[in-house]
């Protein structure tokens, strides 16, 4: 978010430390699978949904997103890379860009982005030679510490109980139990690669195939699995949104209702969605570009286009001013109007603030 009038300056959703508001069917179209070395050059050889028969399946078919008819007409879907799908969908007024895959995708695979201090989601992402990212967890704008918990290749990377903006709060004192144990997305791998875990096996997994949950950040892992990435944000959004739960919403000292990031409010949005069948969702919904609350969605907006497209359970990531997807492609590539794109080397930035935000971390999809 736009920083405000006070001690601390933090971005779009990370406002919730200082209590104030934030500044069915499968269809595939025509496309050619990109290697992950011909990505750039040969990837979104497709044309809109709206005029293309459907074509043979990704081999990825958890990559794919079940839309439903009232969004197909206006829908724009390209793969990207192999396996990987881009797509374009309009929600009533709002305007929605999703990337989907298997998170057990052969070629490519879902990691946390970690800036020194802060940076570009778009050179996060290129720097890693993603195929997209988008912005994830919370930080302060002002040092660019960061307030949501990151695990990175089974390592804790990032730790939100050393940012002295949040825990020496005074408001907050009272919520840091229900902050620090905000829902988070992670990437689970089995601890023997030659074994099923046991929820996997109830849900048609293969042995070593990883598995995406949302949880809040204090429950423990099964038994026969390790945390591989986490990336901490809030609330959770389906199946049920947890804004009071994990504090987002809460009574202040004056007794009055304090919603931090400004749940039923018009802006733009960031999430990651997992589906029934394995699949993972990056999504975000645009707002206006550099004006809090003039455009974009509520949290539950985001939660029902989530829903609508087959995610079974959804995470609210940073936003408003911090929400930014980047996807190595053309705006031609892409099906996008040049005009509404912004170009950065390789990449177009679909939507991001009008100066785009540096951030503390991000989600990509990179090769494996």
């Amino acid at each position: 978010m736009s920083s405000m009038k006070a001690p601390f300056f933090i971005p779009l959703a990370s406002l919730f430390f200082l209590g104030v508001g934030l500044g069915a069917g499968v269809y595939m179209q025509n496309s050619i699978p990109a290697s992950a070395t011909a990505a750039e050059d040969d990837c979104c050889k497709g044309r809109s949904a709206t005029k293309d028969k459907p074509a043979t399946q990704s081999k990825s078919a958890a990559g794919i997103l079940k839309l439903p008819e009232h969004y197909r007409a206006s829908a724009i879907q390209k793969e990207i890379a192999e396996g990987v799908i881009y797509y374009r969908l309009r929600p009533g007024n709002m305007t929605a860009h999703l990337i989907s895959m298997d998170l057990n995708n052969p070629s490519y695979k879902v990691v946390p982005l970690i800036a020194q201090n802060r940076d570009t989601t778009t050179d996060l992402t290129a720097r890693a030679s993603a195929v997209a990212g988008i912005n994830a967890g919370y930080f302060n704008l002002t040092d660019g510490v960061s307030a949501s918990y990151v695990t990175e290749d089974g390592k804790s990377v990032l730790d939100p109980t050393v940012n002295k903006a949040l825990i020496e709060n005074p408001s907050l004192k009272p919520f840091l139990k229900q902050i620090f144990d905000r829902s988070e997305l992670r990437i689970y791998e089995p601890k023997n690669s030659k074994e099923v875990p046991k929820e996997a096996a109830s849900e048609g997994r293969n042995a070593g195939d990883l598995q995406a949950v949302i949880v809040e950040h204090n429950k423990p892992a099964p038994a026969d699995v390790r945390i591989l990435h986490a990336m901490q944000g809030g609330p959770a959004l389906l199946p049920g949104i947890r804004s009071e739960a994990e504090a987002f919403i809460r009574k202040g000292k004056d007794g009055k209702s304090v919603d931090a990031i400004g749940t039923a409010r018009k802006a733009a949005r960031t999430a990651i969605g997992i589906t029934s069948g394995g699949g993972i969702v990056f999504a975000i919904i645009e707002g206006s570009r550099g004006k809090e609350f003039k455009a974009g969605a509520s949290l539950k907006d985001m939660a029902q286009l989530l829903k609508e497209v087959g995610c079974a359970s959804a995470l609210n990531l940073d936003g408003g001013t911090s929400t930014t997807m980047t996807v190595r492609a053309t705006a031609e590539q892409l099906g996008l109007e040049p005009s509404t794109v912004r170009a950065e080397g390789k990449y177009a930035v679909v939507f991001s603030n009008e100066e785009e935000r540096k951030v503390k971390s991000a989600l990509a999809i990179v090769p494996r």
